[in-house]
């Protein structure tokens, strides 16, 4: 957990080698997501673009991302914020592995 301005954020750290859309925080659906920031590391080179969703909704893309570089975005103090039990995930073009970090709040409905 950090504490920016007052606020209690949670962090959410996801280590994984798959391509695709790759769950980084499930939000229950009595909850919404609030995003401050999102980023990755990638270990290896990326052809294509990296995509960061809530939901279906696109709300950042990273072309061909290079290795050990990080890759996001910061808005504190502003935030995304998701509908009802809208999923935080991050779409990778092809497998490498990555560090996903994520600094949220949830709020209740």
């Amino acid at each position: 957990m950090a504490l920016w301005g007052g606020r209690q954020l949670l962090a959410a750290v996801v280590e994984d080698d798959t391509s695709g859309a790759r769950a980084v925080l499930t939000v229950a659906s009595d909850k919404r997501v609030r995003v401050f920031r999102f980023s990755f590391t990638p270990d290896a080179d990326i052809a294509g673009d990296v995509s960061y969703l809530v939901g279906a909704t696109q709300i950042h893309r990273v072309s061909t991302p290079k290795a050990g570089s990080e890759y996001g975005f910061d808005i504190i103090p502003h935030y995304y914020l998701g509908a009802l039990g809208e999923d935080v995930t991050i779409n990778f073009p092809t497998g490498g592995n990555a560090q996903i970090n994520l600094a949220y709040e949830l709020q209740g409905a």
